[in-house]
């Protein structure tokens, strides 16, 4: 247990593979709705680019009824679909609260049922992981049916692996500068101002 933190490094690093894998299942939905909306995926980005994940989700269950869901996308699209909702609400219901110590030592979110009242919960390492490995699967779930519908509309072309065919869509290019890490960018008024440096250090630091 860490000083300054109410949970155990175990609840932390849990928690961070929960916050991980949502934000895998995020992007996933949004491709997913861009594809839908155009063959050229940057067409719905423009669209899209803001939408919280409910109304990319909300957006996705309208537009599959008109790209003829039976031939385009598994039979389980649709499932996925809820499973993700479901993992999301999940995750919001770890994530967006308060973490404070009982008297007893362990650790409890504060959640807000009415202006009034809190309730106190519980929370397990085990709740966390079993969240997160489920955000991992719904991720692996939809990110198939991604593959399934570009490479049936031949937006994409398979590529054979291991085991059977696996379809990586390449449709999204990751090419870009690469920027230093905030960390290696700071200035010196940065560090004081985080307290990693004193005030003689920044002056001695900066004097011509």
């Amino acid at each position: 247990m860490t000083d300054d933190v109410a949970v155990s490094d175990e609840h932390l690093l849990a928690l961070g593979r929960l916050a991980y894998h949502a934000a895998q299942l995020e992007f996933i939905v949004e491709v997913l709705l861009n594809e839908l909306i155009d063959e050229d995926p940057a067409v719905g980005a423009a669209m899209t680019g803001g939408m919280s994940f409910a109304a990319r989700h909300q957006r996705i269950l309208a537009l599959i009824p008109l790209r003829d869901e039976d031939e385009l996308f598994s039979p389980l699209f649709r499932d996925h679909l809820a499973w993700a909702k479901q993992a999301m609400e999940e995750r919001n219901r770890l994530l967006h609260s308060r973490w404070v110590h009982r008297e007893d030592g362990s650790a409890v979110q504060v959640r807000g049922k009415t202006i009034t009242s809190r309730v106190l919960w519980e929370v397990s390492v085990k709740d966390v992981a079993d969240a997160a490995r489920d955000m991992a699967k719904v991720f692996q779930a939809l990110e198939l049916d991604w593959a399934g519908f570009v490479v049936r509309t031949g937006r994409t072309t398979p590529v054979e692996g291991s085991p059977g065919f696996v379809y990586p869509p390449d449709r999204w290019s990751v090419e870009g500068e690469v920027r230093p890490a905030k960390s290696k960018s700071k200035t010196d008024q940065d560090r004081y101002v985080e307290g990693t440096i004193t005030w003689d250090e920044y002056q001695q630091r900066n004097s011509p």
